[in-house]
């Protein structure tokens, strides 16, 4: 017994370390905002106190869920943007920590640096749009219709090209935490 609640302290030790690794990245990354920028935010708060609340709330869930102390940063560069900019309302706040929590880290660093991350994860999260319905349809009938003789055969099989996968962009939310991930 002795030694399972030994264990258990262990695990919540590391548990508890991660977690402030998560936080001191995030407050690292806050703090580059400029004294200007952080005046801003300090009359957003007078303005609406609750919903400060709520905001540093949404982003203690999001560092608890998170799984890695780089994610943080990200979250940070949010939260940055949440603090300086009118238009980024406490449910954007939230929507885009969200996304940083459900995406893989290295689709965050491909996008953030310029190149593209894996887009079937991408959509999965809510960053690109899907392929339309009506897209894939139309390519799937003219390649039937074209390799009708080989498909009657078994020879055929079909895949979306590399291009038609690409032809999307990203959702709204998607272009705004590029731009975030981007610029701050």
């Amino acid at each position: 017994v002795g030694m399972v609640v030994g264990a258990a302290k262990g695990v919540l030790g590391v548990r508890d370390w991660l977690y402030v690794r998560k936080v001191l990245k995030l407050l690292l990354e806050t703090s580059k905002s400029s004294k200007d920028d952080r005046g801003k935010y300090a009359d957003k708060i007078a303005k609406n106190p609750k919903e400060y609340r709520r905001a540093s709330i949404t982003v203690l869930e999001i560092l608890d869920r998170i799984t890695s102390a780089e994610k943080a940063i990200l979250v940070g560069k949010v939260f940055r943007a949440y603090m300086t900019e009118e238009g980024i309302t406490l449910e954007q706040l939230r929507y885009l920590t969200e996304m940083i929590d459900k995406a893989y880290l290295s689709d965050l660093e491909a996008i953030r640096t310029g190149f593209e991350g894996n887009y079937d994860n991408l959509v999965n999260v809510g960053i690109m749009q899907p392929v339309p319905a009506e897209d894939i349809i139309k390519h799937a009938q003219e390649h039937i219709n074209r390799d009708m003789g080989m498909s009657v055969r078994g020879v055929s099989s079909y895949s979306l090209p590399p291009n038609l996968t690409r032809r999307t962009g990203p959702t709204p939310a998607g272009m705004a935490l590029i731009r975030i991930l981007k610029s701050y």
